[in-house]
């Protein structure tokens, strides 16, 4: 007989034994008294199994168990790829997104932002010379970088930004000029004499200079450009990759957090928000949704005869971190648990509608 029911005779026969005597009050137990009985003994009982010690055998009892039962079942026997795919779908598409999560990613990219682990950490640390020299290999073999490249020779956008950028710095330059030899005594009248007569000879001439400026930029952004495609045009693999090792030598031995001066915390918000945004629309595409289902019957190609047991293994989740995930978060719980009383009444509600159910009842009386 299987240790259950053993353990059950043992419970009724115990049962029986005790109702045969007269109870405190000097009556003998009815079927619902036995019941009653029944029920707190196997509270007990359940409870013991998980505590302490017991809570180690009884992980790797109920593991074996679980695995024992995973190698004689594949992945399609217990689900099928429509059933995936609902389920993907729905949470990738149609799960709302409340406010307070993308809030939260914020406010999460901010201390990482902030962590001193940026400043305490090398960027040699984080990714070593190799790794950067067969990224950086694969990069400039790829013509897809090549492209992208000549793409961005080609773009009105790369131009009109860059020349706004130069405009911005001659602009910017002048004026903190200006203003420092404002600083200066007897200067700032002949800087305003100066004006007053080029407005008399030329009109505008604020105008007229900074129109000059703007065509300059463009000019230089053009023949900048021109010059940059020209020489990477002429530039093979390998003086591509040596420019960039010749820049990770350069930086290779600061600190992460230097990288600070690129991107704002303010930059690191924008970024998220644009992300999430972009996220948003993008998984109501058709695109997204034929992409989603076609990853999802690869898997099931693959995997569909596989059994359970083995897609585990592949997947690299073995007997021991099982136990172990196990060992590490059941104590702590189960404990508190049983500290609020919640885990007594988890059992009991499972339990009591079939210890005090007609057929147990009759079976008691």
């Amino acid at each position: 007989m299987p240790a259950a029911g053993r353990y059950l005779s043992w419970l009724c026969v115990r049962a029986r034994t005790r109702s045969a005597a007269p109870t405190r009050e000097g009556t003998a137990l009815d079927g619902k008294g036995k019941a009653q009985r029944l029920l707190d003994a196997q509270v007990g009982f359940l409870k013991a199994q998980i505590s302490g010690d017991r809570f180690v055998e009884f992980v790797n009892t109920e593991v074996d168990h679980a695995l024992a039962t995973a190698a004689k079942l594949t992945l399609g026997q217990v689900v099928t790829r429509d059933q995936i795919k609902a389920t993907a779908y729905k949470y990738a598409t149609q799960m709302r997104i409340q406010g307070s999560i993308p809030e939260l990613v914020g406010e999460i990219a901010q201390r990482l932002y902030d962590h001193r682990v940026n400043d305490e950490n090398r960027v040699d640390e984080v990714i070593d010379q190799r790794q950067f020299q067969e990224l950086v290999g694969k990069l400039t073999e790829m013509q897809a970088f090549r492209h992208m490249l000549d793409r961005l020779y080609e773009s009105p956008l790369t131009a009109n930004w860059a020349s706004w950028f130069l405009y911005r710095i001659v602009t910017d330059t002048l004026d903190r000029n200006r203003a420092l030899a404002e600083r200066v005594p007897g200067v700032a009248p002949l800087l305003a004499a100066g004006g007053r007569i080029a407005g008399t000879v030329v009109p505008e001439p604020g105008r007229v200079i900074d129109l000059r400026i703007r065509e300059f930029a463009e000019r230089g952004v053009r023949f900048l450009l021109q010059y940059g495609r020209s020489a990477a045009d002429a530039a093979d693999d390998a003086q591509l990759f040596d420019a960039a090792m010749d820049l990770w030598d350069d930086h290779a031995g600061e600190a992460v957090g230097s990288f600070r001066e690129l991107m704002s915390p303010e930059d690191v918000e924008d970024l998220l928000v644009i992300i999430f945004e972009f996220w948003l629309s993008f998984r109501d595409t058709d695109y997204f949704r034929s992409l989603l289902y076609e990853g999802v019957d690869s898997f099931f190609d693959k995997y569909a005869e596989v059994s359970l047991r083995d897609l585990l293994d592949e997947l690299g989740i073995g007997r021991d971190d099982m136990v172990e995930e196990a060992l590490r978060f059941g104590p702590p719980i189960i404990e508190l648990l049983k500290d609020n009383g919640m885990l007594d009444s988890l059992l009991r509600r499972r339990l009591e509608p079939f210890f005090f159910s007609d057929d147990v009842l009759a079976i008691l009386e």
